[in-house]
């Protein structure tokens, strides 16, 4: 990457210089989307976006600007089911529960939502060839009540798409975290520190190309 001199990149006298670049940064190459400033060199790095799979920046690299837009977030892609279209992201860095919830929340997104037959489906098809993932789907809070990600509780309709009929492990202690089968399409409860794959969803989101 190369460095610019933030002074060079002002153009209108009346912008906070910050904000100049933001507005500028996608007409650089590469899919710019945010870049490092320097307060004490003065100098900006372009930067392309954000993933979990990259080391933050340091302090001593200054401070990160950032515009959020769908198309800074390399990993995400767009998936399909009947009349659904998802912004889905699939990590496989290994997390526990509670650590990919934040990793999609650093990513302004949430663990994916399986509460429809075809999110179902984008889900399996992301997930298709994997030991385990995680789910956005958890009993933490009240055992054997089963709550999303995104607040809504898990219904009736879907509870035997997610467990395919099998009673779910009611009073096992830390199994209140939902992950897919490594042996089926079909989920059950699991430990919340164990490691695993997940995806992300971020919600009315549409990627540019």
């Amino acid at each position: 990457m190369h460095a610019y001199n933030i002074s060079l990149l002002k153009e209108n006298r009346h912008w906070p210089q910050v904000y100049f670049f933001i507005d500028h940064v996608p007409r650089f190459p590469n899919n710019c989307f945010g870049f490092l400033y320097n307060r004490v060199t003065t100098q900006c790095v372009p930067t392309s976006g954000l993933s979990p799979y990259w080391t933050p920046p340091t302090v001593d690299e200054g401070s990160f600007y950032f515009q959020d837009v769908c198309n800074a977030y390399p990993y995400f892609k767009q998936r399909t089911a009947g009349y659904n279209t998802l912004t889905v992201g699939w990590f496989s860095n290994p997390l526990n529960y509670s650590q990919a919830g934040r990793s999609c929340a650093c990513l302004n997104a949430r663990l994916f939502v399986a509460n429809e037959t075809n999110r179902l489906l984008i889900y399996q098809a992301e997930s298709f060839g994997v030991t385990s993932a995680w789910l956005g789907l958890d009993d933490i809070i009240s055992e054997n009540t089963f709550i999303w990600a995104d607040g809504q509780p898990l219904s009736s309709y879907m509870t035997p798409q997610i467990f395919n009929l099998l009673i779910p492990d009611i009073g096992t202690s830390n199994k209140d975290c939902v992950a897919r089968n490594s042996f089926d399409n079909f989920f059950s409860e699991t430990d919340c520190s164990e490691k695993l794959a997940y995806i992300c969803e971020k919600p009315m989101c549409e990627i540019i190309n």
